[in-house]
């Protein structure tokens, strides 16, 4: 079955790049098959980098930039949420296990402070807020006086 993003874009997953085929005349999907084939290679698609992209598809870097743009977009709606959080949450167990093993406690750390970077750009968590108050609603109001008119101000 071919999925279909909400723009009609093919499954990349599923186009054939054909290896006898110049790319400089790749179709646009063969192109972001390929695209999308480098980045999960890669691992991030900030490592894909967009100048050597162009040159070796004859389009502009702003072109690379669009087909960037549709492969997130594309992931976003045909990805099974279930699957990949589960897959996270596997990998994410798994190194924080193996850094504690091995008494790297700051990289676990930072492990714990990215998870939850993460948790929080897709919408799981909330950001915590800049202010907390401990006071349990007690307060005490103070009003500031300069009695002596030297700019000083004493409380009463």
């Amino acid at each position: 079955m071919t999925k279909k993003t909400s723009k009609q874009q093919p499954d990349y997953f599923n186009v054939d790049v054909p290896e006898d085929k110049d790319p400089t005349d790749y179709t646009w999907a063969e192109r972001r098959a390929e695209l999308l084939q480098r980045t999960l290679d890669l691992g991030d698609p900030q490592l894909v980098h967009r100048t050597k992209a162009a040159d070796r598809y004859g389009v502009t870097v702003g072109q690379i930039s669009q087909d960037m743009d549709r492969l997130a977009q594309f992931l976003v709606e045909n990805i099974d949420t279930e699957q990949y959080t589960f897959r996270l949450q596997t990998a994410f167990n798994k190194i924080y296990r193996r850094y504690m093993e091995e008494g790297k406690y700051m990289k676990a750390w930072n492990l714990i402070r990215d998870w939850g970077r993460f948790l929080f750009d897709i919408g799981v968590l909330d950001k915590e807020p800049d202010k907390i108050d401990l006071t349990g609603g007690f307060s005490i109001e103070i009003e500031r006086v300069d009695k002596d008119g030297d700019g000083g101000i004493e409380t009463k």
